[in-house]
């Protein structure tokens, strides 16, 4: 009988940076089925679909990655100006956050808004510098002075439903926004699939990538969708595969996180007689 060891898998936590490492374990402790299913495929670079059950942190488990990354590249390619004390930045749309759903403030709060507030503070106390990441909301109802400061001066994460960005993208000047986006979340994707809104959606995300300077990474996120493998079939969509005559179209592999477990439940019965 042998008694060797199945080997340890490595922590998803040791790709982040310190500060955002610290400010998870400091505030969440241990990553929750979600996340320590999901940053694997997502650190990969992978397009995603993560399935978990409403409250388990799915959604910060997307923004949370890309979040990070944000902070290293702001810091990688900016130089810093000694005569004005700060980095030079050009602002540019690095991650699009879709939701179908109307009620998107709380959830922009809980997963954007509060951990990149925390993850500044663990900086500080570390005496580690962080670049400024800037956040934007385009809905229908945005006023016109709202939206043209958005042009004028991208915000690096830009949070929209569907409709919204389809209006952009067919806007000669807001669709240079998108030439620099690398990942794009969709959120609720169940509210999506197999309706003409999900088949709306499908196509805007492949006019996206036609526009994007790079491959953009798709990741999406679900309560209660299935079948995972159609579900994941949306959203990688297709690519042309080959040259010439012999090009095939292609779905992109996507990486199925089934985190779907089920709540431990107290329950209590008590029988009272008449």
């Amino acid at each position: 009988m042998s008694n060797s060891q199945a080997p340890t898998l490595p922590d998803p936590l040791d790709a982040f940076l310190p500060p955002t490492r610290t400010w998870f374990q400091s505030t969440l402790g241990q990553p929750r089925p979600p996340q320590a299913h999901g940053w694997p495929a997502i650190q990969r670079g992978d397009h995603t679909l993560i399935l978990a059950p409403t409250g388990s942190g799915k959604t910060l488990t997307a923004f949370l990655w890309a979040i990070d990354q944000l902070f290293h590249e702001l810091q990688d390619e900016s130089p810093f100006d000694s005569a004005q004390g700060k980095r030079n930045r050009q602002p540019a749309t690095r991650l699009l956050y879709i939701s179908p759903l109307k009620a998107l403030n709380n959830d922009i709060e809980r997963n954007l808004r509060v951990p990149l507030a925390g993850i500044r503070k663990a900086a500080l106390a570390m005496n580690v510098e962080l670049p400024e990441i800037s956040v934007a909301v385009r809905s229908g109802d945005k006023p016109s002075r709202e939206r043209q400061a958005m042009l004028r001066k991208p915000p690096h994460i830009l949070i929209t439903p569907p409709e919204s960005l389809y209006i952009l993208l067919t806007s000669p000047k807001a669709r240079d926004l998108f030439r620099s986006v690398r990942t794009v979340i969709v959120d609720e994707i169940h509210t999506l699939v197999g309706s003409k809104r999900g088949v709306h959606l499908a196509i805007t995300l492949e006019r996206l990538q036609q526009l994007a300077d790079q491959p953009i990474q798709r990741i999406g996120l679900s309560a209660t969708i299935r079948p995972l493998d159609e579900v994941a079939r949306y959203l990688g969509g297709n690519t042309w595969q080959g040259d010439g005559e012999a090009r095939t179209l292609a779905p992109r592999p996507v990486t199925i996180v089934d985190a779907g477990y089920r709540k431990a439940l107290d329950l209590l019965v008590e029988n009272h007689p008449d």
